[in-house]
């Protein structure tokens, strides 16, 4: 599916290795789990990176699985689709939703 990687996912599997790896802050010191989740977790000014790391709302970001979405865990392109929580939150305002990227894939 042009130059696509197909991915055997389960429910389980965890749709974003970089979010497990790594923290993204904006120049106001505002602590997201990645680039493209536009959701402050913290801010580097008022709390130390560790206790933001610590904290239960990134590890439930860090943690999301197909599962955890409305559809993606059923749907017939899922091994094929990227399952961005932050392009879905972009596009959409809900994480869990599927991406137009997503859709376009098809």
């Amino acid at each position: 599916m042009n130059g696509v990687n197909f991915i055997d996912k389960s429910g389980s599997f965890l749709t974003c290795s970089s979010v497990q790896l790594s923290l993204f802050t904006t120049y106001l010191g505002a602590v997201q789990s990645c680039s493209l989740y536009n959701g402050s977790i913290g801010n580097i000014h008022f709390t130390s990176i560790k206790e933001i790391w610590d904290r239960p709302i990134f590890y439930k970001l860090a943690n999301y699985t197909l599962n955890d979405s409305n559809n993606c865990s059923t749907c017939v392109i899922a091994n094929y689709c990227t399952q961005c929580p932050g392009i879905a939150l972009s596009e959409t305002g809900n994480s869990r939703d599927c991406s137009s990227i997503c859709k376009k894939q098809h």
